[in-house]
C-alpha cells in the first residue's frame, strides 16, 4: 500500500536537545550549507531518489535541514532514508574534499536521526508540500527550489 510521508532530517550538530543537555554533551560546531552547497546537495538527493524509482516527491534542502514529502510503497523506509543520507554524504565528501594525493575524508553531514510523519489525508499532504516548498521563507534564506526545478516551480500554485 502506498503511503504519503513527510520526512525531515538535520545536518550534523545543528540541534542541541534535552537529552544532550542531560548527558552534558558539549554543543559542537554544526554543519551549515550555503546556497551553492544546498543546490549541490539537492541535486545529489534528487538523483538518489530517482534512482530508487520514486517518482512523486517534493524536496527542499535548507541550510541545516532537509524536508522531503513522498509516496512510498515498500516497507524498508528507514533503509531508504539511511541510504539517501549515506550516499549523499559520501558523494558530497568525495567531490568536495578529493585531493590529488587520492586521499579524502568523508565528512559527516547529517545527524543520525530523522523524523517521519504519515500524511493520512489529502489536506495534510497538500499542507506538507506547501510547507516544504515555502520553508526557506520561515528561515529567511534564499529559495533554491526554483533554481533547480524551474518548470515545476512555474506551474505549481501555492
Amino acid at each position: 500500500m502506498q503511503k504519503k510521508l513527510f520526512i525531515t532530517w538535520v545536518t550534523h550538530n545543528s540541534r542541541y536537545n534535552e537529552k544532550m543537555k542531560l548527558l552534558k554533551l558539549e554543543k559542537k560546531e554544526w554543519y551549515f550549507l550555503d546556497d551553492n552547497n544546498r543546490i549541490f546537495i539537492y541535486n545529489l538527493i534528487y538523483e538518489k531518489i530517482k534512482k530508487e524509482w520514486i517518482k512523486n516527491f517534493t524536496l527542499n534542502v535548507l541550510s541545516d535541514h532537509v524536508h522531503l514529502v513522498l509516496f512510498y510503497e515498500k516497507n524498508n523506509l528507514s533503509k531508504l532514508i539511511k541510504n539517501i543520507k549515506w550516499s549523499v554524504s559520501f558523494k558530497y565528501s568525495k567531490i568536495k574534499w578529493f585531493s590529488r594525493t587520492w586521499k579524502w575524508v568523508q565528512n559527516k553531514i547529517w545527524a543520525k536521526w530523522y523524523s517521519i510523519t504519515y500524511l493520512d489525508t489529502e489536506e495534510h499532504h497538500k499542507k506538507a508540500i506547501k510547507y516544504t516548498l515555502k520553508n526557506h521563507e520561515k528561515h529567511q534564506i534564499n529559495n533554491i527550489y526554483h533554481l533547480v526545478n524551474k518548470e515545476l516551480w512555474n506551474t505549481t500554485e501555492f
